[in-house]
């Protein structure tokens, strides 16, 4: 069974849901390696990322046997399959879908492994996302939703309701998680 943990974005916001959303990710995994993934940002900015993300899940788990693999595209496949763990980071949806739709049976390579999205990461995985940015867009459909990260309760969002087919919304606020076993 695969563990997806939904993410509302801005996970680098210090305050303890994010530190919970950590937590989640590995609690159940013993020695786990984490693969991961910033291609929806800049290439410049991986490096930071990387270290960013290594001392969150290292602060707010206080483990030390987490093993990390920043991903590339030259050895994704290679490097999910490694992986425990595979985690899209958040930025533009648009980049991220591109690597990600370009690998085969991407859905059968993430089964039985944790696979955290956030923000673009959360989209990518979603058949129908809502970004405030772009409108209604076209995830992979890995998970038969749609997606609204930075969810704002204030906001109409009757657009994606109508969107398509009728699949459940999945709202979820900036910092914030949600948990699905598929």
């Amino acid at each position: 069974m695969t563990k997806f943990i939904l993410h509302g974005g801005k996970t680098s916001t210090p305050c303890e849901e994010n530190e919970n959303f950590y937590r989640e990710i590995v609690k159940d995994l013993v020695n786990p390696t984490i693969l991961l993934c910033y291609f929806s940002r800049e290439r410049f900015d991986w490096p930071r990322l990387y270290r960013q993300d290594q001392d969150y899940f290292k602060d707010y788990t206080g483990r030390d046997d987490l093993n990390f693999i920043s991903a590339e595209k030259a050895d994704f496949v290679g490097q999910i399959n490694q992986a425990d763990v595979i985690y899209l980071r958040g930025g533009d949806t648009e980049k991220l879908k591109e690597v990600v739709s370009k690998i085969e049976n991407f859905g059968e390579l993430i089964k039985d492994k944790v696979v955290m999205g956030s923000s673009a990461g959360f989209y990518v995985l979603a058949k129908y996302y809502f970004s405030r940015e772009r409108g209604i867009g076209l995830g992979l459909g890995i998970l038969p939703i749609k997606a609204i990260a930075h969810y704002d309760p204030k906001k109409n969002y009757d657009l994606i309701k109508k969107h398509g087919e009728d699949l459940e919304i999945v709202a979820i606020r900036e910092a914030e998680y949600v948990v699905r076993e598929q």
